[in-house]
């Protein structure tokens, strides 16, 4: 069904060539500073120029969705109700697509969430693996730098014995009596 031909129209077009505007943005004309200084438009006109824009490209859509609503030739009081049913229909089409669209969004966000889940939980767990690894790694060079420090003491303590039975001998040729000797930690 043609926009025209609801209108009560014979046209095959929808809409005559020169009734539609080529989808362009209107930008504002720059300003002359100077005789070769042209000063651009500003952001807040240009933002302007975008919403002029798209609000004529959404309300011809608008008429074209509307004029495919309609009955094929109406009278001239039945075009009025026509086109209050089209908006109608039209402002429930949208919604109902936003609707869907918003559906569509959170069960897109809740999946992204789920996975976001799953790879912070995989990443814990890997997390945890190296933290056990690494204090495994720890508690065994701990355990063998206690053992290295056990044995340098067992040699220090040979030595100390070997040499604490050289020294009364040598107390005893010098002084003629015997020493009293402790271990290391007899206190």
């Amino acid at each position: 069904m043609q926009l025209t031909s609801c209108l009560g129209g014979t046209s095959s077009r929808m809409f005559p060539r020169r009734a539609v505007a080529p989808a362009t943005v209107r930008v504002p004309a720059p300003k002359m500073l100077g005789p070769h200084i042209p000063k651009l438009p500003s952001a807040r006109g240009m933002r302007a120029a975008c919403r002029a824009q798209f609000s004529d490209e959404v309300m011809l859509g608008a008429l074209v969705v509307a004029a495919r609503l309609c009955p094929t030739r109406p009278s001239t009081t039945q075009f009025h109700d026509c086109a209050l049913v089209s908006w109608t229909q039209l402002l429930s089409s949208f919604t109902t697509s936003i609707k869907r669209d918003l559906d569509i969004l959170k069960k897109d966000i809740k999946g992204d969430l789920d996975v976001l889940k799953k790879d912070i939980k995989g990443d814990l767990d890997v997390l945890k693996k190296d933290i056990k690894g690494d204090l495994d790694v720890l508690k065994k060079d701990i355990k063998a730098d206690i053992k290295a420090a056990d044995d340098r003491w067992a040699v220090a303590e040979a030595r100390w014995y070997a040499l604490a039975q050289r020294v009364p001998a040598l107390e005893v040729a010098v002084t003629g009596e015997l020493p009293v000797t402790k271990a290391p930690g007899d206190g």
